[in-house]
Parts: C-alpha cells; structure tokens; sequence
C-alpha cells in the first residue's frame, strides 16, 4: 500500500519500542495489532485502541495465528527479550523468532516487514560507518554478531524488508533511564562498561519517529543514530556525573564504530534530540540548579525579559501573585499554541490513554447561570491535565530559562521543583467560569511553598474571562476562609477586599500564591484564551500524596544531603 489506513502487526508491541510505536500507529488511524506473551500486558495495549494478540515468537503456531488473525499490511518486528539481561534468549528470538515471523508473513502474502536492528555491529575503522560498511567478524572470520546477521538476512530476504538500525537507545524506559535503568544504577556506583567503545546514541522518541516514517521507505538497512557520535571516555564519565557517582571504572566490551545517519536524513528523517549531550542535561538535571546562564535579560524570538528581581519579589510577597509581560519568545508562543490546537482539534479522536486527560464543556454544561448549553459547546475542550504526556514541546517547557528565572527570585533558592503542567482552554462562547477557589487544597504537599505559573497563550481580557483575584488573600489566616473547600461560593469570600481582573497581553507569565483567592469568568469574546499553567514547588515541600509525577522520568534532585535523604523517601525510584 502506498497511503491510507493501515492494518499493521507489532511483533512485541509492550516494549519501550514497541509500546510507543502501537501508540504513535493508533494516533495515525491505522488499524493495529500488537503481541506480547503476557496476557496481563494486554490491557496496555487495548487501552491505547490496538487490538492485543498473545504469541510466542518462539511458537511457529502461535506466530502463524497473529499472522492470520491480523491479516496485515505491514509488519513491524520490534521483539527482544532483554528485561532480564538475558543476552543468550535474546540472540534466539533474533535467529528463531525472526525466522518464524518471515514464514508467517510469507504464508500469509506479507512482504512488507520493519524489524529492529543494531548500530554497533560494523567492523572497526576510521569516520563513522554507513550502511555499506560490513558488520564485524570474530579472529576466526566468524560473526561478530551472528544473530544479528540473521536477522538481518531473513528480513531482507522479503520484497519490502526493512532493517532499522538503532543506536544505543536513551530515554523513559531505557536502561539509561533515572528510574530503574541497569546502566544508570550501575553508573552512580562510579561504573560504566560500554558494548563498544565507539557509540552512537538514539532518542526513544527518535527511534519512534523513524519507525513511523519507515512505513514508506524503500527496501534495505538504514541507521537511525543522532548526530553526536563519541567514545566511552566521553559519555561515561558524562552518564556517571548525571547520576550524581565517581568514575571508578570505565570500560568496554570492544571497540566498535559509530554510525552514520546520511541515509535516514536523505529519506526525510532528523532526529529531534540531534546530540545525547544537550538531552542528558535536560533529561536528568531538570530542577533550576546551575543548569543556566543568568544575565540582566533574557532575549529569545523577538521578546525580552526585564531581569527584576527586586520589582517582582516586592510585588508578589504584596499582592500574592505577579504579571510579567514577553515570558514567552515568539516561536515558543507559536509552538505551545500549535500543540493545544492539536489536541483541541478532535479531542475524541485522541487514544483513549490521552482522552482521558481531557475534559469537555459539555461535561460541565447546564441551563442557566454563567454556563453554556451542551448543545452550544458541541466539543469544546475546557481542561487538558498532564500536558507533557501529549507532546515533548512540553516536557521542554520544564526548563524555559526566562520562567526559571522569576521562580528563582521568588522562591530565593535554585532548589525548587516541577510539579505538572495542565492547560485551561476557554473557547469563544463556549465556556464556562471558574468558581472561586485556592489552589493548596489540590495540591497535597508537606507545605504551601507552592507556587502557579500561568503562561498566557492568548491576550487575557475581561471580555474572555481573565483571572480575577484577591490581592493580598494570600496573607488570611485559615480561619478567614474556607481553605479546605475546593470551590468556594460568593458568601464565604472575605468581606471588604479588592477585586482586580488581571489583564496582560500574549505571551505573559502570571504567577501566583497557591494560596490567594481566585476564579474567572466565561470566555463572551470571538477568540479563545488558552493558558498552559504548571505548579511548582520549592524547597522542603514535598508531595504527600499519590501523585508524585516525574514526567519522563525526571526527578528532583539537590545539593543539600539532609534533602537528597527526604527526596530518597520521597520518591521511591531514588532510593
């Protein structure tokens, strides 16, 4: 098939790969099938709208079955089996199980196969390895990797074979993830022991988006590596410093040859984490902490921050909140923009596993008051919750320096954290307000040391439903007001107190007290008023409940020993 849906069979569809890629095939409006071999991974799989098939690679019968079941298109080969460091089992699923799969898309009219390959196994030599460079050899002139070299072989041998390449895949799920990866373990204990010397790296997100492309790409090997090719006695001791170790040891197991990404590039690929060296950086160390360079402005796109941290300091600590005009350059105002449009387009058409985060006017909407009618509303988003789930743009929105900046001077530390990102969407019309309220009791940390930073996506005015607070209310005693309730009605605000709209232009930052009393009006403008708002916590507060999030597998991390031991309680994954 050239275009159009597609009816496609993930062989080892729970993967870190795998996973992603039945996500990623589902959104596209294809019709996917994915296998595992645990019955108790199958509501994975279903739950993002693939239909899950139990197979056992190594059962020609159970691999006919998928095969016939699934009747594909396509078939994509992501199969490994290498949770257990079970290097031996794994080589056998690449000879047998490769070699069951082919059989199965050959009886079935299937010759049309993606299937996951290595970048480390070319031969020693000088600049990095294109895909005519021959795999390497044993002394004896035997393979190096001979079940790689099968693998290869019996894809390859199918009319629309396919053979991906990847480098050393980093990221959520990876073993060189802070959350449970073998390989970051190993590097805070000071060692790190390299398959070859020579590594090229690649993004999990990267070898998605190469995956996905690959359904058009013609036969034959591609390598799919980033740009930023390097040897062990650089990444090594840079994998040991993220993980907060000392180099003890650094080693490999051969000395191998990084790998060239000309040819992926020339099909139309480009990785989006160019260089594993910018990403770590960003992927481990997320808090504040010395991570950026501070100046008296900031100038990104075509916008400039005012570095002022005494006007800011005063003015918050006052009024419990603070506006500050052009946070947000140009193309990163775009950007953000163009990703809730995404979502607000067809929210249900989105996966189930994203939809769910998406809450719709019509579930709020009745008769009468300052709420539209459901007929009114038809699909009109309201609130988006775990925003980075649905697009990088904003896990990277965790460390936009000019935000960063203002936290720092209001919290008086670099020791604050990333709590989570939403996005309060008020359609033209079409929405309805927000009851007055104090957003601690959400919150559920050790202390009210919070902060809500609202990015203004749009022009905030009265006429579309801008954020009216009560300055100062920050500063009541609990007993001035009902702080546990979670909507507060008009009888119960404070008597006597100022009621100020807060009006800014596109692109503003306003941050408030987690504690001072707010709500705002429905959007009776023709424009939307998007906001993207993210909490953040400072130092010594720690969340108590169960939503502990750590978006990609990012956590916060400190300088002070008496806050790495809370942090280690804290966050299990830490420990």
């Amino acid at each position: 098939m050239s275009g159009g849906a597609w009816s496609v069979l993930v062989a080892g569809g729970t993967g870190v790969l795998g996973a992603r890629i039945v996500d990623r095939l589902v959104r596209a409006g294809h019709d996917v099938f994915a296998t595992t071999r645990r019955p108790e991974r199958t509501a994975s799989i279903e739950a993002c709208g693939a239909t899950a098939l139990l197979m056992d690679a190594l059962v020609p019968a159970d691999v006919t079955r998928a095969v016939e079941t699934s009747r594909p298109d396509l078939i994509i080969h992501e199969l490994t089996d290498l949770a257990e460091f079970d290097f031996g089992g794994n080589a056998r699923l690449r000879v047998e199980g490769t070699a069951n799969l082919v059989a199965a898309a050959r009886a079935g009219g299937v010759d049309h196969m993606i299937a996951q390959s290595i970048a480390w196994a070319y031969e020693p030599g000088e600049g990095l390895a294109d895909e005519t460079v021959p795999l390497a050899r044993a002394e004896d002139g035997s393979p190096a990797f001979g079940s790689v070299e099968s693998l290869e072989e019996a894809v390859l041998s199918l009319g629309r074979g396919v053979v991906l390449r990847y480098g050393m895949l980093y990221g959520p799920g990876t073993w060189y993830s802070p959350k449970g990866g073998a390989y970051y373990r190993r590097a805070r204990e000071g060692e790190v022991v390299a398959t070859t010397a020579w590594t090229s790296f690649v993004h999990v997100e990267d070898a998605t988006d190469a995956t996905v492309a690959a359904l058009t790409w013609p036969r034959g090997v591609v390598n799919i590596v980033d740009d930023a090719a390097t040897h062990v006695d650089e990444w090594g001791p840079a994998l040991v410093a993220v993980a907060g170790g000392a180099v003890s040891s650094i080693s490999a197991r051969a000395e191998g040859r990084a790998a060239s990404n000309a040819r992926a590039r020339s099909l139309g690929w480009k990785p989006r984490h160019p260089s594993w060296r910018e990403s770590w950086s960003q992927y481990y160390e997320w808090t504040c902490q010395a991570l950026y360079a501070r100046g008296p402005a900031y100038t990104g796109g075509t916008k400039a921050v005012r570095h002022q941290p005494d006007v800011w300091k005063a003015a918050y600590e006052r009024d419990g909140y603070l506006v500050v005009e052009d946070c947000l350059d140009d193309k990163t105002l775009a950007t953000l923009r163009e990703a809730i449009d995404r979502i607000t387009d067809d929210p249900d058409g989105l996966p189930p596993h994203l939809r769910s985060h998406v809450q719709l006017e019509r579930d709020y909407a009745r008769d009468g008051g300052d709420r539209p009618d459901a007929e009114r509303v038809g699909k009109a988003v309201r609130l988006i919750m775990e925003l980075p789930l649905f697009d990088p743009v904003f896990a990277r929105l965790i460390r936009y320096e000019p935000l960063l900046d203002v936290l720092e001077t209001l919290f008086e530390s670099r020791e604050f954290h990333f709590h989570n990102y939403k996005c309060i969407n008020k359609e033209p019309q079409a929405s309805s307000a927000f009851v007055w309220h104090r957003d601690l009791p959400y919150l559920y940390h050790s202390t009210a040391n919070l902060l809500t930073a609202m990015l203004c996506l749009d022009d905030m005015t009265e006429e579309n439903g801008a954020t009216v607070v009560l300055p100062g209310s920050h500063l009541l005693v609990d007993e001035n007001v009902s702080v546990g309730d979670q909507d507060i009605d008009e009888a119960d605000l404070p008597a006597g107190m100022e009621r100020r709209t807060v009006t800014c232009p596109a692109g503003s930052a306003v941050l408030f007290h987690v504690n001072i009393l707010h709500g705002g009006g429905a959007n009776r403008s023709t424009t939307p008023r998007r906001n993207v708002i993210g909490i953040w916590a400072g130092p010594d507060t720690y969340p108590i409940g169960s939503s502990r999030y750590a978006y990609q597998d990012l956590y916060p991390c400190s300088e002070d020993p008496a806050r790495q031991r809370q942090l280690r309680m804290t966050y299990d994954a830490l420990g």
